[in-house]
């Protein structure tokens, strides 16, 4: 058996901080688990491994499973493989994306094989097919054909300009792969609208989404939520230059706002000094919102017990090593977006630049920021316009740091956390497949 570390925690998590026994339910897969996910309404598990998809109740018994491949593929040809495609081979379908879609009673399984296409399973069963098709072409292509390439989501709605109905999607995020498009996020629908099928690009005309100049930054997507009305991507990148060092950055978009004009990155250090702005734990690996204990909440954010915490684990790219965990109050990562964009909005400049922001993915050269606008526009175009700046990144000396909370000389891998007595208790997994608590 073997299991991703992200996969232990988030069992550990609904199971193991409850009990104090060593008796523990238990679930042995015959492959690789890649993605744990569970159904808050149920509280069903399921399980996206290499080749299965497994279904578990509160237990962790099983009750339904599905065979995913391998099948015979060649990630150079596109879906259907039929007898033209040469050089066809037997492969493994690495599961690659799980996201729950409980108003639709649905499972999005998305996996390496036929250019990273997805399917629909049902929720009760999942060995219940509910939608799957290989002849759409390129558009519903969602996942990508490489294990390295990872990807995550959020479900979502879009609203039709034309009919004003809500549809069903989710928002993706996905590195570059080389059989894979550029597109970094893109809108996917659930469900078939006029002449789109299902799992196809709803937006097309996003920097981020049709830029060639992407693969150059060598995004590692790592973690998607949404929370009040905004959606958040973690990931590590490069400058997209010479410099290959990584650095981490959390965008934020508002869920209403279909075109992506308000999509904003901010870079996240995990820094020994946040005076200094050192930085070296510069690269995400894991990361977990979840709202604190009250001892916690009244040491980060006395002024908002309510407000969530995202805590993150990140790795170095020196060659001594080591990781950290480091969290952020989502009051304080907001506010510093906020921050910076609203520099840009009123023009701010150094040395004729934008003083805090810069737009990574174009080749334009002609200077952003340089209108001066009413301090208020932030305030009155919260999800951006057409007519603003976009896409935006901060700059490295705006970023928002932190102080670890905690270090180890080996890989940190995965974090899950969790509220015992009003007390904060973090999980995390490491490379030597530990767990710590």
């Amino acid at each position: 058996m073997a299991w991703r570390p992200l996969a232990v925690l988030f069992l550990l998590l609904f199971f193991g901080s409850s009990g104090c026994d060593d008796t523990h339910d238990h679930f042995l897969s015959d492959t690789v688990i890649n993605n744990v996910v569970q159904d808050p309404q149920t509280g069903r598990i399921y399980l996206g491994a290499v080749n299965m998809i497994y279904q578990l109740n509160h237990n962790l018994q099983e009750e339904s499973s599905a065979v995913t491949g391998p099948k015979n593929d060649n990630p150079n040809c596109p879906p259907p493989i039929t007898a033209r495609c040469k050089k066809i081979k037997e492969m493994d379908n690495i599961n690659k994306l799980l996201l729950v879609n409980s108003a639709k009673g649905t499972l999005i399984v998305c996996g390496s094989l036929f250019r990273g296409i997805c399917s629909l399973v049902n929720l009760n069963s999942v060995d219940k097919l509910v939608y799957y098709s290989d002849t759409k072409g390129e558009t519903t292509y969602v996942a990508s054909t490489e294990e390295s390439v990872a990807i995550v989501g959020v479900i979502s709605y879009f609203t039709d300009a034309h009919t004003n109905a809500n549809l069903s999607v989710f928002l993706v995020g996905k590195g570059y792969g080389s059989s894979d498009s550029s597109k970094l996020i893109s809108t996917r629908l659930l469900q078939e609208h006029g002449e789109m099928d299902v799992f196809e690009n709803m937006v097309e005309a996003s920097t981020v989404q049709a830029s060639p100049f992407v693969q150059r930054y060598l995004h590692n997507f790592r973690y998607a939520f949404k929370h009040n009305g905004k959606i958040y991507f973690l990931f590590s990148r490069t400058p997209g230059t010479s410099d290959n060092r990584n650095f981490t950055f959390i965008a934020r978009l508002c869920e209403n706002d279909h075109h992506y004009y308000s999509y904003t990155e901010l870079q996240l250090n995990c820094s020994l000094s946040a005076e200094q702005q050192e930085n070296k734990y510069n690269k995400v690996q894991a990361a977990y919102l979840a709202k604190p204990g009250e001892d916690l909440a009244r040491n980060i954010t006395p002024s908002n017990p309510d407000d969530k915490v995202l805590f993150v684990v990140f790795s170095s790219d020196e060659d001594s090593g080591g990781s950290a965990l480091c969290m952020y109050p989502l009051s304080s990562i907001n506010a510093r977006l906020e921050e910076v964009i609203e520099s840009c909005y009123m023009g701010e400049l150094e040395d004729k630049k934008p003083k805090t922001v810069y737009s990574p993915y174009i080749s334009k050269t002609e200077t952003i920021c340089s209108t001066k606008r009413d301090k208020d526009t932030v305030k009155g175009y919260t999800c951006g316009e057409e007519f603003l700046p976009s896409p935006l990144a901060s700059k490295p000396e705006y970023a928002l740091a932190v102080k670890p909370i905690f270090t180890r000389n080996d890989m940190l891998t995965a974090v899950a956390v969790a509220v015992e007595n009003e007390h904060t208790v973090a999980f995390l997994g490491t490379s030597r497949a530990d767990v710590l608590k």
